[in-house]
This record gives structure tokens, sequence and C-alpha cells, in this order.
């Protein structure tokens, strides 16, 4: 990832609602979880709670710093 590309991200992730976009896991249908790489962004206590199967968490502040542990070959559910 170019420099550019980077800042943008990471203003981004500094600029977005927590909130912005919530997805419930009811409304992906089981075949197309398959497909995903569901990344799970609250915080590690609401994931513990309830998660989709096989998500990931990665606290929304730390998706930057933790970028390489997402897929390049696969769409990223957030």
């Amino acid at each position: 990832m170019n420099k550019a590309s980077a800042e943008t991200i990471e203003s981004y992730f500094d600029f977005v609602d927590y909130n912005g976009g919530t997805l419930m896991a009811e409304q992906i249908p089981a075949d197309d979880c398959a497909e995903l790489f569901v990344l799970d962004v609250r915080d590690a206590a609401q994931f513990a709670k309830d998660h989709i199967p096989g998500a990931v968490n990665i606290e929304w502040r730390k998706v930057f710093a933790e970028r390489s542990r997402l897929p390049r070959d696969k769409t990223i559910l957030v």
C-alpha cells in the first residue's frame, strides 16, 4: 500500500462513526459468510458476548495497525 492510501485509510478510521453501518449476523445468508472474511471491529467484551461464527475480532481503532492480518484474496465484511 502506498503512503497516500495508508494516510487516507488512517484518517477515515479517525473520522468514522463507531456504529456507522451496523450489520446483524442474521442479515447475512450462511452461504455468503463462507465467501467473506468477516471482521468484527467491536471491543473484545462485546465480541465475547456474541459474534458471527468465524469472524475475526480486531477493535476498530486497531484495524489500521493490524492490517497485515487482513486477507488480500477475500472480500472483507466489516
